[in-house]
């Protein structure tokens, strides 16, 4: 017992940061395996989806450089990181993996793995400016917070940018200011707008970073931190506009004229408290006012890295446009000032010096109510319909040029990822409508392979060669009435299987009736 004790104390003490990554990678693992589907749109449809067109040429290079209205790229999304994930398909399939299955397995290991790196330069960030205690609870923090490992296997641009931001800090602020070279902070600087360029938010944190060391009189240094970021963004942004678009800065150009002109606006929230709301909710309530608290605590010890946080979220909360992945850029950054925040509150506290079980007990509480949602996330599956509804006729894929999905109940249905199917595939949907005008009943609206029907009579008259080969029917509502409706049409209509929702999908549905993830149920049209 005594040597079980002291093997504990010894990795504690002097494995800690070890410790924190054995335990973060165990957790990501269980991610990997068990975390599977598609949490946001965004995440799967704007990485996955085009690097996939793009690597099986679905899509040729011109078309998807073409400069017009449906042109992804005008809305900020990143062409670096969209070439990650096009290269990790790339290797997939040099090695002989196909399956799509298997292809989001090798994705999320990358994210995974690359996640570790959030923990380390987390640790090591907090180590500079405190005791190894609070290292090692920051280290904790990041590798087991409930909603770490779910968000560390997903596509997120954000979390890869953040992974870049923590190492260029990390660089700043561990050098002596006295003893720095200037290639230190010039480097530093071009590898956190590396950052800016995959997640275009983050521009905000490094702004923040520079104002920080003017206010804290290290002009020369920000000067150089500055000029590496400004050749970042001249290699990666002007250049690469240039040789793409014939236009330098052409994205950036673009995303801002987007915010600036409200046409992104709608999507998001306008609320100016958003942010701070989804900054209180990751410790869960009251936790999270608990920890919001420690935040606004550490302002004057940890001000280098609390200025360039408080900054972003503010301008953030400024900005009409709002999506809960923009906090992901800052989370690790956040988790840092919550933790060191508390811990020197709760030092020099008279009332917890004097209450040390109640302290112990809010932050025992908090771990009881963490350990049962951790587990519920790293191992939640998400649009398990969508998904497994592809994954099942992929099975047919060579005999499947188009589906039907009918969803005529709901003003817009969700759309099946390609991903899963393994190739194109057109989808033409029907769901409840405005009254169109009589002279185009029959005629349908074209988005991309999505074809929107007006009327299911659309199909009347058509050759067999371009009939859907399944119905999908979306939720159980009227189900027998709008089977009838479709059978007039295909009469040879036969079930083939139901796809029922995750549990994990049921408890979202449940406290988000918007968030709808009802069974599909899959209909051949031939015998």
């Amino acid at each position: 017992m005594d040597r079980i004790k002291h093997t504990l104390l010894y990795i504690l003490e002097k494995k800690t940061l070890l410790l924190c990554i054995w335990i973060a990678f165990l957790f990501r693992m269980v991610a990997v395996f068990f975390s599977r589907g598609i949490a946001f749109g965004y995440e799967h449809y704007v990485y996955l989806e085009n690097a996939q067109q793009l690597l099986s040429r679905q899509t040729s290079l011109s078309e998807f450089l073409y400069v017009g209205d449906n042109n992804f790229i005008q809305h900020g999304y990143s062409l670096i990181y969209l070439g990650v994930n096009w290269f990790a398909l790339f290797m997939g399939e040099f090695f002989g993996i196909f399956d799509p299955r298997s292809k989001m397995f090798i994705i999320r290991l990358v994210h995974a793995l690359a996640s570790l790196l959030a923990v380390y330069y987390c640790y090591r960030i907090a180590r500079l400016f405190s005791i190894r205690k609070v290292g090692l609870a920051v280290g904790l923090c990041v590798a087991v917070l409930w909603i770490q490992p779910f968000v560390s296997v997903r596509n997120f641009a954000e979390n890869v940018s953040a992974i870049l931001l923590l190492a260029g800090f990390y660089r700043l602020a561990k050098y002596n200011p006295s003893k720095f070279k200037f290639s230190d902070d010039l480097f530093t600087g071009f590898l956190m707008a590396i950052g800016f360029s995959i997640s275009y938010h983050s521009g905000v944190f490094i702004i923040g970073v520079f104002v920080s060391m003017i206010i804290r009189g290290n002009h020369k240094r920000a000067l150089y931190y500055l000029l590496g970021a400004l050749i970042s963004v001249l290699a990666f942004e002007g250049l690469l506009g240039a040789l793409l678009f014939h236009e330098p800065f052409y994205m950036i150009t673009e995303y801002v004229q987007s915010i600036a002109s409200g046409r992104l606006s709608t999507t998001g929230s306008s609320n100016y408290y958003m942010y701070i709301s989804i900054l209180v909710l990751m410790f869960l309530f009251p936790w999270g006012a608990v920890a919001f608290y420690g935040f606004m605590r550490s302002w004057k010890k940890y001000f280098m890295i609390f200025f360039p946080v408080c900054f972003y979220i503010i301008v953030h909360c400024l900005i009409p446009y709002k999506q809960e992945r923009f906090m992901l850029n800052i989370l690790p950054f956040y988790l840092i000032l919550v933790v060191a925040g508390l811990y020197n509150f709760r030092r020099n506290s008279l009332f917890f010096t004097r209450h040390k079980i109640l302290s112990r007990w809010v932050v025992l509480s908090f771990v009881i109510i963490n350990v049962p949602l951790l587990l519920i996330a790293s191992t939640a599956y998400i649009r398990r319909p969508q998904v497994e509804s592809m994954l099942f006729l992929s099975k047919y894929r060579q005999s499947t040029k188009s589906i039907f999905v009918d969803d005529s109940g709901n003003t817009s249905s969700k759309s099946f990822p390609p991903f899963y199917f393994g190739g194109r595939l057109v989808q033409y949907t029907y769901n409840l409508q405005p009254e169109p005008d009589p002279s185009i009943v029959n005629c349908y609206e074209n988005i991309g392979d999505v074809h929107r029907l007006f009327s299911r009579d659309y199909f009347l008259g058509k050759s067999d060669t371009l009939l859907p080969r399944f119905v999908l029917f979306y939720g159980d509502y009227d189900i027998q009435q709008r089977t009838q409706q479709v059978q007039k049409i295909f009469p040879d209509l036969t079930y083939v299987t139901k796809i029922t929702p995750s549990l994990c999908d049921r408890v979202i549905e449940y406290f988000n009736k918007s968030n709808q993830n009802p069974p599909v149920h899959i209909y051949s049209t031939q015998e």
